[in-house]
């Protein structure tokens, strides 16, 4: 457990959010992992965005839609041993797949939330 709560702590000195770049190379869903896991099927994502620039690699964590620089990303950071073992056992460059999901933002803000909410 601490040593997950030191990965959380050098993250977030790192500036990346351990809820985005650190858990999708920790997930076999996030980051494009579910994706992954469809095998080629067609697949249509309905998404409610509260990320800066409605990203779909970062809606979510990006189950359906990989992070392109996320690989070169965490190999450039400077992990204890016990993490860059696990890191590296799980990382594998994201490429997007010539089949990847339509992206269809239901809600695109916080703001657009709060005020679909208001009207409901």
């Amino acid at each position: 457990m601490w040593k997950i709560i030191h990965y959380h702590a050098q993250l977030v000195i790192l500036g990346l959010a351990p809820q985005d770049e650190g858990a999708q190379v920790l997930s076999r869903i996030k980051g494009g992992g579910l994706l992954a896991q469809l095998r080629g099927r067609k697949v249509r994502q309905l998404a409610i965005s509260d990320v800066p620039g409605d990203r779909a690699e970062l809606i979510g964590s990006g189950p359906l839609v990989p992070v392109a620089d996320l690989a070169a990303e965490l190999r450039s950071l400077d992990l204890p041993a016990c993490l860059r073992s696990w890191v590296d056992k799980g990382l594998s460059d994201a490429t997007l797949p010539l089949n990847g999901p339509q992206v269809e933002l239901v809600l695109s803000s916080a703001q657009d939330a709060v005020a679909a909410a208001a009207r409901a």
